[in-house]
């Protein structure tokens, strides 16, 4: 054997040794840092392009790819992903609520109503009224119940059921609060829940000019404007 391969015999008994080292240091798991930064970047991977989805407005998919971060990313998820997770999902929620939302928002016109009140009475609906008792002593459409709306969950099996035929209308002086109890009702399955449109007070403007006979509105005196909550709807 000549000088020549005697120093590269030397050269691999050497890197053998640092080799050999280096697992006993690390106790065996010099290969294992490999596999770890390779999750750790195939999940940075997908909160990036997570976060284009999410720019995009595509939060489903964004919420997706989340989910696959963090999976990828084992027990150690960061609460950073966690929170763009959440973030994605309620975004997806909101957005699916917002885009299933008629034109009409399930809202009867007060034209309508008022026939549908003439030719048959209440028989078709189901009258919610969730103003405080106060004004509701002052004048109310004959035959509806009052549950002041923020007690309306307490009182649900006083509600004909979801899938009743009959229409819970809701009413309120200008529809502000009755918007907020039907949002809640519908979520829960009330797909028979609808809102009088304007409220009561364009009700009462609406008999003004269309005076029917037994319409069903108590005589009273007119509520006032801030006789309604401003909920800044």
């Amino acid at each position: 054997m000549g000088m020549a391969e005697v120093d590269t015999v030397k050269r691999l008994s050497c890197l053998a040794a640092i080799f050999i080292s280096v697992l006993l240091f690390t106790g065996g798991n010099a290969w294992s840092a490999s596999p770890r930064l390779s999750a750790e970047s195939t999940a940075n991977q997908l909160i990036s392009r997570a976060d284009k989805a999410f720019r995009l407005a595509n939060y489903k998919q964004s919420a997706a790819i989340l989910r696959q971060a963090i999976t990828e990313s084992g027990h150690k998820v960061s609460p950073v992903l966690w929170n763009k997770y959440r973030l994605a999902v309620l975004a997806r929620a909101g957005d699916d609520y917002l885009s299933g939302v008629p034109k009409n928002r399930y809202r009867v016109p007060v034209a309508v109503f008022g026939r549908d009140y003439q030719k048959e009475g209440i028989r078709k609906y189901f009258l919610l009224d969730v103003r405080q008792p106060e004004e509701f002593v002052k004048s109310h459409i004959a035959g509806a119940l009052n549950v002041p709306f923020r007690q309306v969950l307490r009182h649900l099996a006083w509600l004909p059921g979801a899938g009743s035929d009959k229409v819970i209308l809701i009413i309120c002086r200008s529809q502000h609060r009755a918007n907020h109890v039907l949002v809640v009702l519908r979520e829960l399955g009330y797909t028979n829940a609808y809102t009088l449109q304007g409220g009561y007070h364009a009700y009462r403007k609406w008999l003004q000019k269309n005076p029917l006979p037994g319409a069903g509105s108590t005589p009273s005196v007119p509520p006032k404007a801030d006789d309604e909550e401003d909920f800044s709807c």
